[in-house]
């Protein structure tokens, strides 16, 4: 099993809402962590909350999540993409996370020191 990176991202950078029950109907919040840097250069703002690209599940947990801003083409993502003609100016769209840490394992892991 892939370890859950994004999740300790969003822990360092939003704790309050990773691991808080949120109702679909209550949620209100809006907020955008860094962008994540890993270490072989690649980088993409992963982001969640009630006006992107994503779901919840029951338990509160993220269950997809809203990619953009990849500084390369990424395979894993282009059958997300809102517009496959340009992979680094387009929304990616209900990414599972599984893929969003396949992606960050592939690329070496986050460099917590520029994210």
């Amino acid at each position: 099993m892939t370890k859950n990176v994004i999740k300790a991202h969003w822990l360092k950078h939003a704790p309050a809402l990773i691991d808080k029950m949120i109702e679909a109907d209550e949620w209100d919040l809006y907020m955008i962590v860094p962008k994540v840097f890993c270490a072989d250069g690649f980088c993409m703002s992963v982001q969640a909350n009630n006006s992107d690209l994503m779901t919840v599940k029951a338990s509160g947990n993220y269950k997809t999540w809203e990619i953009g801003l990849i500084s390369e083409e990424e395979p894993l993502i282009m059958e997300y993409a809102g517009d496959s003609s340009d992979p680094t100016g387009t929304t990616y769209g209900y990414v599972p996370t599984d893929i969003v840490n396949a992606i960050i394992t592939k690329h070496g892991g986050i460099r917590y020191d520029q994210t």
